[in-house]
């Protein structure tokens, strides 16, 4: 079981001091390939983000143990040591697979090194962009995406996927900037934010207005993305969310899988610190 404890964070910023949950798993790490002790199998490098808790909301419902290492990308440590040696765009979330190991093949032709641009072979596997971890570690377990002899189910699940990273992500990012995090309000730019949310709230709302209760009928990596920014839809984030009544109905069947909500609290708590105040109103967010 995860143990969930709240570090201080000191930074002389006060903008940036925030208690940070510790999300790292307690339990004892048995390693039988060689590897250092206390390494664990996977480990998370994220923060407190949309696309952060996507991966911590994968496990979770996977329900295998991981290790976060915080990386606080609001003082910059995502351009710094290790992470920033290990990632080609210093972003967060990335995945590191300590159990994947390659092995040598011997029918490699030498031209084959030409294409590969991987790094050595007995290196860990690691992994960029929330999506692609999603992806990754649900064909690893055949879990949350439909098999290959399902070709509908699954290629709604992968178009799903993709409407989170290509259209939903991207709008409720450039929202949470003109709302709360922009130097100054910038009107046009808070109407365009605005309109676009509710495009985007419509779209799914339309999606689940036939009473499906997830977005592809059957739990799947689909949900675990969306809800990577529909866990703060009930936090006052985006104002007027609420009156699309079937995002309503997913959020709270989301929020009542015992995996998602172990981890709820932690997202009101690092939402609730920050003390973020809207631009349009100055009223604090939560």
């Amino acid at each position: 079981m995860n143990t969930i404890n709240f570090i201080n964070n000191n930074n002389n910023n006060n903008n940036n001091k925030i208690m940070i949950p510790d999300l790292k798993i307690k339990n004892k790490i048995n390693n039988d390939d060689g590897r250092s002790e206390g390494i664990a199998d996977y480990q998370v490098y994220g923060f407190y983000t949309s696309c952060s808790f996507k991966v911590y909301f994968m496990f979770e419902e996977l329900n295998i143990p991981y290790q976060t290492c915080l990386v606080n990308i609001r003082v910059g440590e995502h351009f710094k040591g290790e992470f920033a040696e290990m990632t080609p765009n210093n972003k967060i979330p990335m995945l590191v697979d300590n159990t994947y190991c390659g092995e040598d093949d011997d029918n490699d032709d030498d031209d084959d090194d030409d294409d590969d641009d991987d790094d050595d072979e007995s290196e860990p596997l690691k992994i960029f962009e929330s999506g692609a971890i999603l992806l990754y570690l649900a064909e690893k377990y055949q879990k949350f995406l439909p098999p290959l002899s399902k070709p509908k189910e699954r290629c709604q699940v992968q178009q799903w996927l993709a409407w989170q990273i290509s259209e939903m992500q991207p709008t409720l990012t450039a929202y949470v900037y003109y709302f709360m995090m922009a130097p100054e309000p910038v009107a046009f730019g808070m109407e365009k934010a605005d309109q676009d949310l509710h495009k985007i709230l419509k779209v799914l709302d339309k999606r689940l207005s036939d009473g499906r209760k997830y977005i592809c009928n059957e739990f799947s990596i689909a949900d675990i993305a969306c809800f990577g920014f529909g866990c703060y839809f009930n936090l006052n984030v985006f104002k007027g969310w609420d009156k699309y009544e079937n995002v309503v109905r997913w959020v709270n069947t989301m929020n009542s899988r015992p995996a998602i909500s172990k981890l709820l609290p932690i997202v009101e708590q690092t939402l609730k610190i920050r003390k973020l105040k809207r631009l349009d109103n100055q009223e604090l967010v939560l």
